[in-house]
Parts: C-alpha cells; structure tokens; sequence
C-alpha cells in the first residue's frame, strides 16, 4: 500500500467512513438510534443561565424588527392614503 492511500484510508477511518461509499446498504434502524444517542451525547447543551439570556437576546431582537417593520407600514400606508386618498 502506498504512503497516498495509507494516508487516505487514516483519514476515511478517521472520518467514520466505512468504506461502502454511496452504495453501500442502508443501516438499520437501531443503529441509526444507536449513533444518534452517540452524536447526542457530544452536543454542547446550554445551561440555565446561557439559555435564558439567549431566549432574552431572541425576544428583544423580535420585538425591535417588529416595531420597525411597524414603523415602516404605519408610514407607507399614511403616504399611500395621502396619495390616493
């Protein structure tokens, strides 16, 4: 085996690749769950404190492009109503 294609196969094993490419068989059901739990457990869930200011950012985010957009409708809707009475 030449150092290009050890290398390569490093990194498909690496990478998770099983090798079976895109015609390779479908998995089945338990281990799709099975791998799901997996990449589950990796994800960074945020805590309390990180979840309520993120909740507040979103909240406040909304309600400034609401007034906003508002804003913009009350004046476009004056300026029509001007123009065609």
């Amino acid at each position: 085996m030449s150092r290009e294609s050890e290398r390569r196969s490093e990194q498909d094993q690496a990478a998770g690749d099983t090798g079976q490419g895109e015609q390779g068989g479908r998995t089945s059901p338990a281990q799709f769950v099975g791998e799901v739990r997996s990449e589950l457990k990796r994800v960074h869930w945020a805590n309390r404190r990180e979840l309520v200011s993120y909740s507040l950012v979103v909240i406040i985010a909304v309600s400034v492009m609401t007034a906003y957009i508002a804003g913009v409708d009350a004046i476009f809707s004056r300026l029509v109503f001007a123009v065609f009475g």
